[in-house]
């Protein structure tokens, strides 16, 4: 096993540690605020996201700093984000329970949706661009296809610990259709 593989496979297992009282909300974080626990989940999605860049991109300590910092100054654009997804998510599923006959709310939340879908492509044109005066062309590629996955291989713990959880909010699984 290399280097590599171990921190991401002790990475993973520390969000999941982490993450259980996050994720055992209904929906993420109350509509007041993440509770604490939420955003030291994030931190530490954060941290790990660093390593892994840091480790595939093979970075000298200099470049490291400045990506990490680069990094979390993107943080809460990146959270704004993932914040209205997940409200547009919700309002979706409310929209499609209550019957989804109303027109009119359909277009607004296509509108949301379509103007959500523009906010994260700029806000990843926007990272890339950033990285221009950080990393070489080659760590750049890398990077792009490294973040990738690290988004996936997280969303993919994510979703099998909600699946752990049968029903929607924990609860029994809903009765078959």
């Amino acid at each position: 096993m290399t280097k590599h593989t171990w921190m991401m496979g002790m990475g993973m297992a520390l969000v999941m540690a982490l993450a259980a009282p996050a994720l055992a909300q209904p929906d993420g974080p109350p509509p007041d605020g993440p509770p604490e626990e939420w955003e030291e989940l994030m931190d530490r999605i954060s941290m790990l996201r660093n390593y892994e860049l840091i480790d595939a991109l093979d970075m000298n300590e200099k470049t490291a700093t400045k990506l990490a910092l680069y990094m979390k100054g993107k943080d809460d654009a990146r959270m704004e984000l993932q914040e209205r997804k997940r409200v547009l998510g919700r309002e979706v599923r409310e929209f499609i329970d209550d019957d989804g006959t109303d027109d009119q709310l359909a277009r607004e939340l296509l509108t949301k949706a379509t103007e959500l879908a523009r906010d994260e492509q700029q806000f990843d044109v926007d990272l890339l661009a950033g990285l221009d005066g950080i990393l070489t062309p080659s760590q750049q590629l890398k990077f792009m296809m490294v973040n990738r996955e690290f988004d996936r291989k997280v969303q993919d713990v994510l979703h099998e610990h909600r699946k752990g959880h049968k029903g929607r909010h924990g609860g029994p699984p809903p009765p078959p259709r």
